[in-house]
């Protein structure tokens, strides 16, 4: 408990891939809450035309949206008096240095496996932050800053603030669902990351493996399981059949 009671806590659920299916690490934090804050933006081009006192503008689509929020680690809330804590031993739950540890590794550090950061949803209680999906924004961590606000006679850590931006990710899936662009009749572009086969992205677009060479051909592929790791692969739009 805090002077002025239970502090505001946010859940930070952190997996591997980006369906958020695996290696689910979970942490929950009390927050400063007049820190959140939700950015969104359209990306609009604009023209001006000559001899005209004004423009037009064209809606280029819309970009990610960014969270940001400091979380607040307070180790003097388990201290009996003043001088315990400044004085005495850092142990469980005073041991801050430990918890910034794993929160570094639930947000920022890369996964051996995947080589990738993490993905992650971000849960504000019961209220919905931005463009939430089932309740959460689905994320990664953009920026870190840590301040270090008070510390012991030993210099250890007492009272830090986690300064973090998240930029909205959302799996391919679930990206195609929300844009309602997951039709087999529009062109896609899809990025290739690490394992991935041709085989199972062509079905995932088409939800049929007869069209496999057909993709291949598109974008000049002598081997199907011969994918490159950021290399964009173009899925065309199915032909009608009249």
């Amino acid at each position: 408990m805090g002077l002025l009671g239970k502090e505001a806590e946010m859940t930070l659920l952190s997996y591997t891939n980006a369906d958020r299916n695996k290696g689910e690490k979970t942490i929950t934090l009390p927050y400063k809450p007049e820190s959140l804050s939700l950015k969104m933006a359209n990306n609009i081009s604009t023209e001006c035309s000559i001899n005209t006192i004004s423009g037009n503008t064209q809606y280029q689509g819309g970009e990610p949206s960014e969270v940001s929020v400091t979380f607040y680690y307070d180790a003097t809330i388990y201290a009996d008096s003043l001088t315990s804590f400044v004085t005495g031993s850092l142990t469980g739950d005073r041991d801050l240095k430990k918890k910034i540890q794993e929160l570094m590794k639930a947000l920022y550090s890369m996964d051996g496996a995947s080589h990738e950061s993490r993905f992650l949803i971000v849960k504000w209680g019961e209220m919905p932050i931005g463009n939430s999906v089932n309740g959460g924004f689905y994320c990664r961590l953009k920026d870190l800053d840590l301040k270090y606000v008070l510390t012991n006679l030993e210099g250890k850590p007492l009272i830090v603030e986690v300064t973090c931006t998240f930029i909205e990710h959302l799996s391919e899936k679930a990206l195609d669902k929300k844009e309602g662009k997951n039709s087999p009749d529009l062109t896609h572009i899809r990025l290739v990351i690490n394992e991935d086969k041709l085989p199972f992205k062509t079905w995932d677009i088409y939800q049929d493996p007869k069209y496999i060479i057909e993709v291949a051909k598109v974008n000049k592929l002598n081997h199907f399981r011969r994918l490159q790791p950021g290399q964009s692969i173009i899925f065309p739009p199915l032909e009608s059949e009249s």
